[in-house]
């Protein structure tokens, strides 16, 4: 009779089952130490048992699980650690089927099938709960035990603690206490806590939970008044532990994901964060260069062509010929012009009064450069922004974005009017220019320089440029003010 077939459970199968587990999980070097130390242990428990018998072909799937373990060595490399003890198990179970086979050739078919289904069961249940620990000691920071520092206390956390406690102990009342007429759903009983786990704590908590279903339904199969056979009982723990396993390992490789995504979107952010300030750093500089050349030209060619025009006009004075006071003339006329071009050119470059004396009266003077009351546009000017001016790149960046769709409506569209909405909602500027004239174009609009450059400005900033084109044209703009 086979050694399974002494427990109606066939318990006999865990010491096989713990083997492998042990011998994937452990450097090769400790392995024929470890191959060793179980044969000795298999040699007490058989004779101790009287079993002397079952002692050669435990041996050769003991040295079988020893092959398998440097088999999966050779593929572990390139295969996934669950699929490498995925073939283990599957390996070990063939070879304990085929010894058994070979060494009891006239058993019976369920004898057979035993010899094949114990040793999946177990080494399902302890795989995965010795990986457990030793991932565990792995990743924990061993540090030597001088006189001056006391060993490290293991942390444990008592509400996961009492959760699995609580859940074992009910778990056995139910078995235990179930009436005889649901018998038939203890097996049921115990899928919850695994579900339950295996959802909360990944494959670790499953690992865990699938070896104490195993020692509930160990102990409620000898109060049970239901003729479960041995098969049957291994063939539940093998379900419900698959199960738990592959619920766990769902879920933990979901979790995996979504933290990896979450350290991606945080990496992006952190990227998009620092390119959004180099880009206002730009910006700020370009302004302020803007400003420094501004500058420049209106102190240095400003005071050149007036000294031009003075020292012109003083000539004229002195009754020059006839053709030189043409010339001086001409001369007048023509640093009158640089002077506009330049006064052009300056305003272009940054309005003075924008420096000087804020944002909404340089809007308000833009109304009268581009004379839209000669041109019979009604302006409605709503502006509700606090008090506090707006650091120099906002300034700027919502003056040139009210220029250009000014400019834009006036040659496009030719409205009877235009309002502008300027406000602040918590830390965002929100600006709203709409017309009621026909609309514009909208992709030949936004193919433009002007407003391009603007949306391109705006994303840099953080901020936004929406247009719709619906009874006339609307123009919406989000920019953040921190």
């Amino acid at each position: 009779m086979p050694l399974y077939k002494r427990s109606r459970c066939g318990f006999t199968a865990l010491p096989l089952g713990l083997l492998l587990a042990i011998l994937l999980n452990s450097p090769s070097g400790y392995r024929p130490t470890i191959l060793l130390a179980h044969l000795l242990c298999l040699l007490v428990i058989l004779d101790a048992t009287s079993t002397q018998d079952q002692l050669l072909p435990l041996t050769v799937i003991t040295i079988g699980s020893f092959g398998i373990s440097l088999l999966i060595d050779l593929t572990r490399k390139r295969y996934s650690k669950p699929l490498a003890m995925t073939v283990a198990i599957l390996l070990q179970s063939l070879v304990s089927w085929l010894v058994w086979s070979f060494f009891n050739p006239g058993s019976l078919l369920t004898e057979n099938l035993l010899s094949l289904i114990a040793p999946a069961t177990s080494a399902t249940l302890l795989l995965p709960l010795v990986y457990l620990i030793q991932l565990y000691l792995t990743t924990q920071k061993w540090h030597p035990k001088r006189p001056t520092s006391a060993q490290p206390e293991l942390r444990l956390n008592p509400r996961h603690l009492l959760l699995f406690t609580a859940l074992f102990v009910l778990n056995i009342c139910c078995q235990l206490l179930l009436p005889e007429h649901l018998e038939r759903l203890r097996l049921i009983i115990m899928m919850a806590p695994l579900i339950f786990l295996a959802f909360r704590f990944g494959w670790q908590g499953a690992s865990v939970i699938g070896l104490l279903n195993a020692v509930v339904l160990s102990i409620s199969e000898h109060y049970s008044s239901l003729p479960l056979s041995s098969t049957d009982i291994l063939l539940a723990m093998l379900v419900q532990s698959l199960m738990g396993l592959g619920i766990g390992f769902g879920i933990s490789c979901q979790r995996t994901l979504t933290h990896k995504l979450w350290q991606t979107n945080q990496a992006l952010e952190e990227e998009l964060g620092r390119n959004q300030r180099l880009t206002s750093q730009l910006i700020h500089s370009e302004e302020a260069v803007r400003h420094e050349i501004a500058r420049e030209l209106h102190d240095e060619i400003g005071q050149n062509i007036t000294a031009i025009r003075t020292q012109a006009m003083i000539m004229e004075r002195s009754n020059p010929p006839a053709a030189i006071a043409a010339s001086l003339g001409q001369l007048q006329e023509t640093a009158l012009g640089i002077y506009d071009c330049t006064h052009q050119l300056l305003y272009k470059l940054r309005p003075q009064i924008l420096d000087e004396l804020g944002l909404k009266p340089a809007v308000e003077q833009l109304f009268n450069r581009l004379g839209l009351n000669q041109l019979g546009i009604e302006i409605q000017l709503d502006w509700q922004l606090q008090p506090q001016r707006l650091s120099k790149t906002q300034e700027i960046t919502v003056y040139r974005i009210i220029q250009e769709a000014l400019n834009n409506s006036v040659k496009y569209a030719s409205p009877a009017w235009i309002k502008i909405h300027l406000h602040q909602q918590q830390q965002q500027l929100r600006l709203a220019i709409c017309d009621d004239g026909p609309g514009i174009d909208l992709q030949q609009a936004t193919a433009g320089r002007g407003l391009q450059g603007i949306r391109e400005r705006l994303e840099a900033l953080g901020g936004s440029l929406s247009i719709e084109n619906s009874r006339g044209t609307q123009l919406f703009v989000r920019l953040p003010l921190d």
